[in-house]
């Protein structure tokens, strides 16, 4: 049996759309994309900044034991996020997600998420030497799908919390972390 190359060409073709998407609208600020996006910076007052994101991931695994099976995972899931300045040292931001993906063993099984969110950011310390750039971040989802080993549609409330850090190591060079709950 021939296999299509359709469905990897169909999302080389959507990642390249949100690739050249992504590249246009961080062209568009005035400071290096790269750290606008990461880490804890936050947007100035009244600033927006769109980010969209998609993935593709494929893995295959053995289990092992009286249950031993082969199990191959395809999975592809795009994002978006909206983020807004709403002051000199705060941000909001609205988040939507999805995926889809088959596992293949002894049966097919389909998932599909769906997962709206929206979150908060706070600006505590601007940094100096040093001592880190300090954030305070908050984000509340709520994941709707399908899993693969259910008929019904599940939905739960995931909330997380944390801290994110920026050091600066010397003028090229930047050191981003996080330790956060979820």
């Amino acid at each position: 049996m021939k296999k299509s190359n359709r469905p990897l060409l169909a999302a080389m073709l959507v990642m390249s759309l949100f690739a050249l998407l992504g590249a246009a609208t961080a062209h568009a600020q005035d400071e290096n994309p790269l750290v606008a996006t990461t880490g804890p910076n936050v947007l100035g007052q009244g600033k927006i900044q769109w980010n969209s994101q998609l993935e593709y991931m494929h893995y295959e695994w053995t289990s092992f034991g009286p249950l031993a099976n082969d199990l191959t995972n395809n999975s592809l899931g795009v994002g978006t996020s909206l983020r807004f300045g709403v002051g000199s040292r705060a941000e909001l931001t609205l988040d939507l997600a999805g995926n889809y993906s088959n596992l293949t063993g002894d049966s097919l099984r389909n998932t599909c998420w769906l997962t709206p969110s929206v979150g908060a950011r706070l600006l505590l310390f601007d940094g100096r030497g040093w001592l880190p750039q300090v954030a305070f971040f908050t984000h509340v989802a709520v994941p709707v799908g399908q899993n693969a080993y259910s008929d019904k549609w599940d939905s739960y409330v995931q909330p997380e919390i944390g801290l994110q850090f920026r050091n600066r190591l010397g003028q090229r060079w930047l050191l981003d972390y996080s330790l956060g709950y979820s």
